[in-house]
């Protein structure tokens, strides 16, 4: 009988577990750093070694929804309850795949090692340390690979809280380098909100640049027609000069001066609900 250890097989589970929530992050565009994707992987790993101990059907699907809610929290705090949605699926997609994949390299293990491993538990825990060993490899490679061909230039984001008036939003951004425009009245740099979002602490009056008379004095006098060029065509765009932007960036908090511009057609931003400009948070 062939037996496998339960540290050998923690760091299958580990790696795995790793590489589908690597995918899951790039799917949905979570940011996460290394410390959260090593603490999610050491979960997933407790988790898998725990449900070898468990006979009965329902604790183990009681320690999978554990083990998911918490990766979900550990990974995509403070993103958004339909984004969170999103990760789960695609972790869901990614282990499944990824679960075919073990199949077919532990297949070809088999065929190939034989020769240079031992017989019994030697030679499934020598497999499974080199199918670990892959697993991270192909983590870096698909890191590399995404580096190369990603559409983004800077793949950076941060975490923008905008304040006007007694609202507050706070989103995640796309860091562009291609976003040079500027506020025509002060030229401060620009952040673009989807409409659906900047819905949420903008009235339909200034949405919309109707009834504008409802609005006070004071803040007609934030309203700016902001002219972006896009495809080659420029185009004038609603924009507010709010009250602060706070972003969050890897380095530390910093407050800066811009202007909020509504984008009505809601451009892909790479998942993102806002677009920063990089000369914006090169500080951060």
């Amino acid at each position: 009988m062939k037996t496998i250890y339960i540290d050998v097989y923690f760091m299958i589970n580990f790696t795995v577990d790793i590489l589908a929530i690597f995918i899951a992050l790039r799917m949905t565009h979570i940011k996460a750093n290394v410390k959260k994707l090593i603490a999610a992987g050491t979960l997933g790993g407790i988790c898998a070694s725990a449900e070898l101990f468990v006979k009965n059907v329902f604790l183990n699907l009681a320690i999978a929804v554990v083990f998911v809610t918490s990766i979900t929290a550990i990974c995509a705090w403070k993103n958004t309850f339909l984004r969170k949605i999103k990760f789960m699926l695609s972790f869901y997609i990614s282990s499944f795949l990824i679960g075919g994949a073990v199949n077919f390299i532990y297949n070809l293990l088999d065929k190939y090692l034989d020769k240079l491993t031992t017989s019994g538990s030697g030679e499934v825990n020598r497999k499974a340390i080199i199918f670990s060993l892959i697993i991270l490899l192909i983590i870096g490679v698909l890191r590399v690979f995404i580096m190369m061909f990603s559409e983004t230039v800077n793949e950076k984001s941060v975490r923008i809280k905008i304040e006007i008036e007694d609202k507050i939003l706070e989103v995640d951004a796309l860091v562009d380098t291609g976003n040079l425009v500027k506020d025509p009245m002060n030229m401060n740099p620009v952040i673009f909100l989807k409409k659906r979002v900047a819905k949420t602490i903008l009235s339909n009056e200034v949405m919309e640049l109707s009834d504008l008379d409802n609005l006070t004095p004071d803040f007609r006098k934030r309203i700016r027609l902001v002219p972006v060029t896009k495809s080659g065509a420029t185009h004038v765009m609603t924009g507010v000069r709010v009250d602060s932007v706070s972003i969050s960036g890897s380095k530390r908090d910093e407050k800066i001066d811009a202007t909020v511009v509504i984008d009505k057609e809601e451009g892909t931003y790479g998942g993102y609900y806002a677009l920063a400009p990089y000369v914006a948070i090169c500080n951060v």
